[in-house]
């Protein structure tokens, strides 16, 4: 089953679309073609193979837990995520090895085609181990990590699902992979609760997707408490979320639908992506929806659109599959020309909206 997409990678003017076929522990790489004779406008089809593909020694493996820097283990609950590092040239690529308890790093895109080990590790002390936490909850450990961003100057965070918290890394290309901030765990690196003082705008329960807008503002969808988070770009010691999402802008409730389904609510946000423009997208994943909010979001966290139930913002179940319709999206991702990619889940497809 297909979980996690991320939004594109580049190279000069081609941008492809990547995906992570958890069940099969690999990650599938897209190529755009002409969309057709005498237009150069460049998409992924639907029904288009792919094109590279890594984690396997080929498209007809699914073989898991090579603990060498290469193999991915993705299979439990399904999960997976890879993020692009467009700071660099050639770009970076990094994958959510959820199951191994670990991040691996890759300093060139190629790896798609050439097949090499990683070269950098996140939660562990070497390719070899996959421990829970391993050496205890620090600055170096990780449980079950989800979800992976990359801002505009390179630096890397991850939601670590397991610990209830998002850790992020200065620049770790050019540093290295010991944690520099935590958000969720008050400032702490060694504690792991979920909301462990109460639910506020300080603590995560369980959160998974992470999207980095323009400004480097980060957004966590926060699974468990049912909202998504944003944290403004702060100075290194405020991990405070400054916006809310799906509890009527109050940080103290974590309801599934707080209020009722309507444009304001969410149960279970999976994914979130963020657009050229940052309009923000988030996969509304038990109330079987994506919601746009349109940018700026200063003061407004109600939703602009809805995918997946027509127009209507009150309904939310799974319908009979179609075009308009999504059952558990997940992966939510926006391509260079800002049109939208779901991972509907529980229909087992990826669905493109163009410029929607």
């Amino acid at each position: 089953m297909t979980k996690s997409l991320t939004d594109r990678n580049c190279n000069s003017t081609v941008c492809s679309l990547l995906v992570a076929d958890t069940s099969n522990n690999l990650i599938l790489q897209y190529t755009p073609t002409k969309a057709n004779a005498g237009d150069p406008t460049l998409v992924v089809k639907s029904g288009q193979a792919a094109s590279a593909v890594m984690g396997q020694s080929a498209f007809t493996t699914s073989l898991k837990n090579s603990l060498d820097g290469r193999g991915l283990d993705l299979s439990e609950f399904n999960t997976g995520t890879v993020a692009i590092d467009k700071s660099a040239k050639p770009n970076r690529v990094y994958v959510a090895d959820y199951v191994n308890n670990r991040v691996l790093a890759w300093k060139d895109i190629a790896v798609f085609n050439t097949r090499a080990p990683a070269n950098l590790v996140f939660g562990q002390p070497d390719f070899g181990s996959n421990i829970v936490n391993n050496g205890g909850i620090s600055n170096k450990s990780l449980n079950s990590p989800s979800g992976i961003a990359v801002d505009n100057a390179g630096n890397l965070y991850i939601s670590d699902q397991g610990n209830n918290r998002v850790l992020q890394f200065k620049t770790p290309f050019t540093t290295d992979t010991t944690a520099d901030m935590v958000f969720g765990q008050s400032g702490s690196f060694i504690t792991g609760g979920a909301n462990s003082i109460s639910v506020n705008a300080d603590s995560l329960n369980a959160p998974i997707g992470l999207a980095v807008d323009s400004g480097n503002n980060l957004y966590v969808a926060d699974y468990s408490n049912h909202r998504v988070l944003e944290f403004n770009k702060n100075p290194a010691t405020d991990t405070t979320a400054d916006k809310v999402f799906g509890q009527l802008n109050n940080f103290f409730t974590a309801l599934c639908n707080s209020g009722g389904i309507t444009a304001d609510s969410l149960c279970q946000p999976f994914y979130v992506t963020v657009s050229s423009t940052d309009d923000v997208y988030i996969s509304d994943f038990n109330n079987h929806r994506v919601h746009k909010y349109r940018s700026p979001l200063t003061t407004n966290r109600t939703a602009d659109r809805v995918f997946g139930q027509g127009a209507s913002f009150t309904v939310g179940g799974c319908k009979t599959i179609s075009p308009t319709t999504l059952c558990n999206p997940e992966g939510v991702a926006l391509d260079s020309a800002d049109n939208l990619y779901v991972m509907d889940a529980g229909n087992n497809r990826v669905l493109q909206y163009l410029k929607p």
